[in-house]
This record gives structure tokens, sequence and C-alpha cells, in this order.
């Protein structure tokens, strides 16, 4: 599986099924938000309605913040490649 299928996958099946989960359980008068990804030349930016969730390097899988609508923050959150990312329904996890 090359790293745009890996990042489909992430953001399709398990990222969208811990929204789905999160939502069900604790937000349940609200519509669960639809993850989808856009790639670009460096990054993928996972979206979600008009919100940037967060974005995945296309060269290593590494999960990162948005800095703004464009731009990913520096130091990445863990990669999905081999199951270190650490984020939540609203986004990658601030570094501790």
């Amino acid at each position: 599986m090359n790293i745009k299928e890996s990042i489909i996958n992430f953001v399709e099946v398990e990222l969208q099924d811990s929204v789905t989960t999160y939502y069900t359980k604790n937000l349940s008068g609200l519509a669960i938000p639809k993850m989808e990804v856009s790639f670009g030349k460096k990054y993928a930016k996972v979206i979600t309605d008009t919100t940037v969730w967060g974005f995945v390097d296309l060269s290593n899988g590494d999960l990162l913040k948005a800095a703004s609508w464009g731009k990913p923050a520096k130091h990445s959150r863990g990669n999905i490649l081999d199951g270190t990312a650490a984020y939540g329904p609203y986004g990658p996890t601030y570094l501790k």
C-alpha cells in the first residue's frame, strides 16, 4: 500500500470511525462531520466541513496540527503508518 492509500484508509476508516463514535456517545444531537482528504505537493490536508482537522506529511506519514488553512504546524504528533499518531475528534493532540 502506498502513502496516499494509507492516508485515505486512515481518514476514511480509522479517523472517521473514531469521530463517529465520539459524536454518537457525547454529542448525539449534532451532525457527525464527514472527514475528507485533499492532497497537495508535500502534505495531505484532512478537512471536516469548513475546518482543517490536520495535515499528514506525504514523505513519511507524520501527523501534524494545522497552523493555518494551508500550512501545518511544526513538530509531528506521531505517525499514521506506524500507529503512533496522537489525535482526538478535533485534531492532532498538543505536544506534552
